[in-house]
C-alpha cells in the first residue's frame, strides 16, 4: 500500500489532507410568520449537486444540517419546499455560507 506509515500510536493512509465534516448549516423556515415544516435541500451552486436534505421541525420551524465538509464562502443554495403542492413557492436563500467548527480558545499570558 502506497504511502501508508503504521506505528504502534497511529495508522495514516494516503491522503495526508485531513477531511472535515465539521461544517453546519442552520435555519427556521416559518411561512406567514409561523413556523413551519418543511423539506430544506441544500445545493451546490458551482455543480447545482445536492448536498443534503432535512426536514425542519413542525414545532419551531427549526433545521439543522451537520457533518457538513468545507464548502467556498458563499457557494450554497438553500431551498424550501412547500409539500402541500401549490399553496407556498419554494423560498430559497442563496449565495450561503456554513458555519465552520468554533476556533480554539487563546490562551492569554499577564506578563507583570
Amino acid at each position: 500500500m502506497e504511502n501508508t506509515m503504521i506505528s504502534k500510536w497511529f495508522l495514516r493512509i494516503q491522503n495526508t489532507t485531513p477531511i472535515s465534516r465539521r461544517h453546519k448549516l442552520a435555519g427556521v423556515v416559518t411561512v406567514e410568520g409561523v413556523p413551519a415544516s418543511r423539506l430544506v435541500v441544500v445545493f451546490d451552486r458551482g455543480t447545482l449537486t445536492r448536498v443534503s436534505s432535512v426536514q425542519s421541525s413542525r414545532i419551531d420551524g427549526k433545521w439543522e444540517i451537520s457533518g457538513l465538509k468545507e464548502y467556498p464562502e458563499k457557494s450554497l443554495i438553500v431551498i424550501a419546499i412547500d409539500p402541500t403542492g401549490g399553496t407556498h413557492n419554494a423560498k430559497i436563500a442563496d449565495f450561503v455560507s456554513q458555519i465552520g467548527p468554533p476556533a480554539p480558545p487563546v490562551e492569554e499570558t499577564v506578563t507583570e
